[in-house]
């Protein structure tokens, strides 16, 4: 099954949609200084589900892996012959571990060899990590790995934390041998039911509901139903139910964890000034976002058809079909730019990054006027809106598994300034599965 992987580091302005997610190994001075690790502030290692131990179940990652640098990209390539070794600060309370080859480490200050850096063939290594899962709890978990690295005639690098998280579902297979429809239903499925997840979840919350709570359990079932039924076996068959209950449970953690840290007391005017356009604001921008990367993801499956071998040798029948997959591909392209950048003869406030910045602005100012500045100021507006973006970005993230990517292959119109889109949203998560 063919399976995209997410981005931490791409060219812009290349049309390139599949690249490297491993962390890249330098150091900070040319022959010399400190070890560096090149590598996104939000990168998550997606672990699957592997095996059952007792009451535990263990899920598992390879990426992302470590590559040496070959050439300067904010860093230095290694010398040649190096060889650089791993070290382990922290892992989450035994809740994770690391493999490096035969080696298991499960215990802050152990080492392993990650490889040598061999110049023009640079040090590789897929670490495997490991997450074991209390199954008995929520289906969705995480946990964090800090490790450092050393190599002879360098300085350690400094502490480097990697999130490993269930939450995430991996890219649904796209195959262009049969232009996967059903993939398209399940990824149109996931952009339709998440903001109205979110939305359920969120009142739950702000009407004081934990997430254990029947209301909230009620809206994952039915949910995790719907997305079953369509993207499970039954469908494109790309998730089972533990994923997407791991997927579900990952929204309702953060909007949990947000609405009871910032929406305090609820019953007032502030706080009930909050929930309602936090919740409008957060559904809006996810709403939003999904439907620009399934615009997208159509996209890219008549791009993978469209470069299909054509099955005939007839000059009209070849000729026609040619012209079938251009029209099919140039309709695509079109929508996707709606959707992400908005048609061109629209104004910027009716473009996708208009609308959310035009909804933020409405949800500040409606907040202003129910919280005085000495309940919640300026600067407590702006972050509490900003936690809400980033869990947005995030929610995104996690159902379509190359976000990142996919909106750096976007740019906005020049006169909001001309940026790959996903410059403009700082929480999309990268990592691959």
């Amino acid at each position: 099954m063919r399976r995209f992987v997410a981005v931490v580091w791409l060219t812009l302005g290349c049309a390139v949609r599949v690249v490297q997610a491993d962390l890249l190994v330098g150091s900070s001075a040319e022959d010399g200084g400190a070890l560096v690790v090149r590598m996104g502030r939000h990168t998550t290692a997606r672990v699957s589900f592997s095996d059952t131990l007792g009451n535990f179940d263990l899920y598992t990652a390879t990426e992302p892996g470590f590559e040496g640098l070959v050439r300067p990209f904010g860093a230095y390539p290694l010398r040649a012959g190096t060889p650089v070794w791993i070290e382990a600060l922290d892992l989450d309370g035994g809740h994770v571990s690391l493999k490096v080859r035969h080696v298991l480490l499960t215990v802050p200050g152990a080492r392993a060899l990650l490889g040598r850096h061999r110049g023009r063939h640079a040090l590789h290594r897929d670490p495997e990590y490991l997450l074991l899962v209390d199954r008995t709890q929520s289906a969705f978990s995480e946990g964090r790995f800090s490790f450092r690295l050393h190599a002879p005639g360098y300085l350690p690098s400094p502490a480097y934390t990697l999130r490993l998280s269930n939450g995430y579902l991996p890219p649904a297979d796209l195959s262009p041998l049969r232009f996967d429809a059903a993939a398209l239903d399940c990824y149109r499925t996931l952009a339709r039911e998440t903001p109205r997840f979110l939305a359920a979840v969120w009142q739950a919350a702000a009407d004081g509901a934990v997430p254990d709570d029947p209301a909230i359990t009620n809206a994952r079932d039915a949910t995790t139903a719907t997305l079953l039924a369509v993207c499970g076996a039954a469908g494109s068959n790309d998730y089972d139910e533990r994923r997407l209950r791991s997927y579900l449970d990952l929204i309702v953690q953060r909007t949990a964890a947000l609405v009871g840290d910032a929406i305090t007391p609820r019953q007032s005017s502030c706080g009930s000034a909050m929930a309602e356009q936090g919740s409008e604001y957060g559904v809006m921008r996810t709403r939003r976002l999904t439907a620009c990367l399934l615009a997208v993801q159509r996209l890219h499956a008549t791009e993978a058809t469209a470069a299909l071998p054509i099955p005939t040798t007839d000059p009209m029948q070849r000729a026609r079909l040619l012209a079938q997959a251009a029209r099919r591909q140039r309709v695509a392209s079109i929508r996707a730019d709606a959707r992400c950048a908005g048609e061109s003869q629209r104004p910027d406030t009716q473009t996708m990054l208009g609308i959310i910045e035009g909804r933020r602005r409405r949800a500040a100012r409606a907040i202003r006027l129910g919280c005085n500045e000495d309940t919640l100021g300026t600067a407590g507006r702006r972050r509490f809106l900003n936690d809400v973006g980033c869990m947005a970005d995030e929610i995104v993230s996690a159902g379509f598994a190359t976000a990142r990517n996919d909106l750096a292959e976007r740019r906005a119109r020049w006169s909001q300034g001309g940026r790959p889109l996903s410059t403009y949203f700082g929480c999309l998560v990268g990592g691959a599965e």
